[in-house]
């Protein structure tokens, strides 16, 4: 009797202990129903900036470093479910020559390149995410380390990881070399100096006067010097002079230099600010003269008593520029606006610099901003087919051969050597007509507005790489478009009979 209630009671213990667990459990499992998610588990990516502060324009890290960081800062928000972004900034030089020998370790890319290497040595021993590391520069060009440097590609192959040059441009020839790097500056040098070149030949112009501006920004050397180094090899066919000015001087006048252009040629091409080039023009505004300007937002209306005579001088200028700053708008005008006003806030505040609000230096760096902003695309993309972020390789294939349609900055191409390309184009600034055309330019100056440029000549992003024409109508003043390099009657008006012409097409 006793044995059976025994068992009875074990029995009784027994079910009451597996109800209390199936219970339990139900309960255990209703409470984990009911939790949130655990987070996800986070891509580590570090964006090591490096460079020099220099007094080298958009190169230096004063101008060109500020957009790096606003970008940075918008992606960590947007991707805030996927990645960890670190951002790390280091006065490392962009060149392997320009590592002074007294150089501490910090400013050595590769101190930083091990420094992240441990971290991800250490995420992989705790089973976290990899680590994607990505270099980027506005690149150089200074005595001891020139533009077109690629030492530092030697270990950027050999780490396999991603390197961005966003101001100075690199010349990418093939990917055999630079699998890795990628050249993403908005105003491409050698673009330029190609539609340069092949507007003197299209035209057949004998002779060409190059002025560059020592006080504009840096870009401007590189491609004044670079196309009297390509028109060199041509010196059977194209006579050329190169002369640099300081207009910045308190001293400095035109006087001399234009005198000397004038016994060399009727076609200046000019490599400085837009409002030198203005006073440029109003100095010679008697001369049916061509004065290509590469870059920035000339314009002949400043309300002042010069306003007359600029608006008949800006007749005769040429304007060479991308295609697509014609379609820019107003939303956009405004957000890059903003983000001009912001750069300069943190170039003032970080590196107590400041440099003009004019469009010249926004545009170039702005090429930064971008940059960032696709290479978190590349990420997002990559992560999303399960790609290893730690690939430079795989990573910057991603970008070859490429349009991406960004939101306030148009289309970005980037070909298949890993350079960004654009459509450029040669305008005529058309002030006589006083109205805006549709191929016109869009600034953030509201000076501009009056006055339009029209596109005549153009070479595309895309296909092949030749001039193309789209019109020959231009309206030039006193002769017929295109105008000679040489007037009838020589550069002094002295081989000519007709002393009683005063035409400016004869001298």
């Amino acid at each position: 009797m006793m044995i059976a209630q025994l068992i009875r009671r074990a029995c009784f213990c027994l079910a009451f202990l597996w109800c209390s667990s199936h219970s339990q459990q139900r309960t255990l499992q209703k409470q984990s129903n009911n939790s949130p998610p655990p987070p996800p588990v986070l891509h580590r990516v570090s964006i090591v900036v490096y460079g020099q502060v220099t007094s080298q324009g958009t190169v230096s890290l004063s101008v060109g470093e500020p957009p790096y960081e606003v970008a940075a800062e918008a992606i960590r928000q947007e991707y805030r479910d996927r990645f960890a972004v670190n951002y790390v900034q280091t006065r490392a030089p962009p060149c392997l020559s320009a590592l002074k020998t007294n150089a501490g370790a910090e400013d050595s890319l590769a101190w930083w390149y091990y420094q992240e290497l441990q971290q991800q040595q250490r995420q992989r021993q705790q089973q976290l995410s990899g680590h994607a590391v990505v270099f980027v520069t506005p690149g150089g060009s200074v005595a001891d380390c020139a533009a077109n440097d690629t030492s530092l590609n030697a270990l950027f192959v050999n780490w396999n990881t991603l390197m961005i040059n966003t101001n100075s441009g690199l010349k990418m020839s093939g990917r055999e070399f630079t699998p890795t790097s990628l050249t993403l500056a908005s105003v491409d040098g050698v673009r330029f100096i190609d539609l340069a070149l092949g507007l003197i030949v299209h035209y057949e112009w004998k002779s060409v006067f190059i002025l560059w501006d020592e006080s504009s920004v840096n870009i401007f050397r590189s491609m004044a010097y670079g196309l009297a180094s390509n028109l060199k090899e041509m010196a059977s066919h194209v006579t050329y002079e190169l002369c640099h000015i300081k207009s910045s001087a308190s001293n400095f006048t035109y006087e001399e230099t234009l005198w000397r252009f004038g016994n060399i040629s009727r076609v200046l091409l000019y490599y400085g600010h837009a409002a030198q080039l203005r006073r440029i023009l109003v100095y010679l505004a008697t001369e049916a003269s061509t004065l290509p300007s590469l870059y920035g937002n000339p314009t002949w209306r400043y309300d002042d008593k010069d306003d007359k005579i600029a608006r008949l001088a800006f007749q005769s200028l040429l304007v060479l520029q991308p295609l697509d700053e014609e379609v820019v708008s107003s939303a956009n005008q405004q957000s890059r606006q903003a983000l001009g006003e912001e750069f300069r806030k943190r170039s003032a505040q970080k590196y107590n610099s400041s440099y003009a609000p004019g469009n010249d230096v926004t545009k170039v760096i702005l090429a930064g901003y971008v940059a960032i902003l696709l290479l978190a695309q590349v990420l997002s993309e990559a992560w999303e087919d399960g790609q290893d972020l730690v690939d430079g390789r795989r990573l910057a294939d991603r970008f070859l051969n490429r349009t991406f349609n960004t939101t306030h900055f148009g289309e970005v191409f980037i070909d298949r050597n890993g350079e960004r390309k654009q459509s450029v184009g040669v305008f005529h600034y058309n002030a006589k007509r006083n109205i805006r055309q549709a191929s016109s330019f869009s600034d953030f100056s509201s000076r501009t507005h009056t006055c339009g440029a029209e596109a005549f000549l153009a070479k595309y992003a895309t296909g092949p790489d030749v001039l193309r024409i789209l019109r020959t109508d231009l309206e030039w003043p006193g002769v017929a478009w295109p105008p000679t390099t040489q007037p009838q009657c020589g550069y002094l008006g002295d081989t000519c009979r007709l002393n009683s012409t005063k035409n400016p097409a004869y001298s």
